[in-house]
């Protein structure tokens, strides 16, 4: 009973895990820019290139996505 136990909690997270990997995937891929949907069309460059620093959105993606399952992690659902 107890191995049954393990087993189903392991396939749990899995699925919990794959469901984040999904979620940041498709949000990251999604069409269209977070910053300029953000900032509105008529944001500078800059301000377009600065939001995107405190963003993390200027990061390489596995670097993102890092960030985003420790925060999850911790309950930074936001």
């Amino acid at each position: 009973m107890l191995t049954r136990l393990a087993a189903r909690t392991l396939a749990g997270f899995g699925v919990v895990a794959g469901v984040v990997t999904l979620t940041f995937f498709a949000l990251r891929f999604a069409p269209g820019d977070p910053v300029e949907h953000l900032l509105g069309s008529a944001a500078t460059p800059e301000q377009v290139a600065v939001q995107r620093h405190v963003l993390g959105l200027d990061r390489p993606v596995p670097a993102q996505y890092t960030a985003w399952v420790s925060r999850f992690v911790r309950g930074d659902w936001g």
